[in-house]
């Protein structure tokens, strides 16, 4: 019985200490960028590379990352949650010139184009850069828009994301 009652505890325990669900650690590697960087020293993003990361690891997380774009570049700005198998994020994506005032050029929510049988919830920002600069996007939830006090630390908000020419 004692024997029966321990292994119990121990599985008990075990299971106890195994939380929420992970991401594949091959498929999501993100430096932490919260942590590491902020909005004045992001990761560094190629136009056509993709990024994979998540929002998670701290009660708010915000994730930022930069590039170099000419005046007049058509690009846009992808931010993919519903085509990561088991993600939930709702991805809310700022834009930001970096300059002295630090005011995001654009933000978006949910501006994708929809296609069928996917949530919707991705977000795409389609701009022409007005001057040739240094351009910052910064990547958290939805649910921390407009909350000082809300909280999205779930493992599972994987995002893609993107920055192409149009």
């Amino acid at each position: 019985m004692k024997r029966i009652l321990s292994s119990l505890i121990g599985l008990s325990l075990l299971l106890a200490s195994c939380g929420q669900p992970q991401p594949p650690a091959s498929e999501f590697n993100e430096v932490d960028l919260r942590k590491d960087t902020t909005r004045d020293v992001p990761a560094e993003v190629a136009v056509d590379q993709t990024f994979k990361g998540t929002i998670a690891g701290q009660d708010r997380d915000f994730d930022y990352y930069a590039f170099d774009a000419d005046a007049d570049a058509r690009l846009q700005i992808n931010v993919m949650s519903s085509s990561v198998k088991g993600s939930t994020l709702d991805p809310y994506v700022k834009l930001y010139m970096v300059s002295d005032d630090g005011w995001p050029l654009l933000e978006k929510d949910d501006d994708n184009v929809y296609t069928p049988g996917e949530t919707g919830l991705d977000s795409e920002i389609r701009f022409n850069a007005p001057v040739k600069g240094r351009y910052v996007i910064e990547v958290t939830s939805f649910k921390l828009v407009n909350d000082p006090e809300a909280t999205d630390n779930n493992p599972m908000n994987l995002y893609t994301l993107k920055v192409s020419k149009r």
